[in-house]
């Protein structure tokens, strides 16, 4: 299945053009938490950065998944 990671801060929607091809729903959540690691540890971004956008994965036809906080920290 081809899943689409977009980041969406409530006004703004940054779009995944070109998604990634998962197995499973599993593996889209182990990818998603992996790419919200990754933009926490930008150099140029800190931890308020990111307070109140989420990462929100969807299907094909457009319809949302799951999402995750990205400023969240666990």
């Amino acid at each position: 299945m081809r899943l689409y990671f977009h980041l969406q801060d409530g006004t703004e929607m940054i779009r995944d053009e070109e998604g990634i091809d998962v197995p499973d729903v599993a593996i889209a959540q182990a990818e998603a938490l992996e790419t919200i690691q990754e933009l926490r540890g930008e150099q140029d971004t800190g931890p308020h950065d990111w307070a109140g956008w989420k990462l929100a994965v969807a299907d094909d036809s457009g319809a949302p998944l799951f999402s995750l906080d990205v400023g969240a920290r666990s």
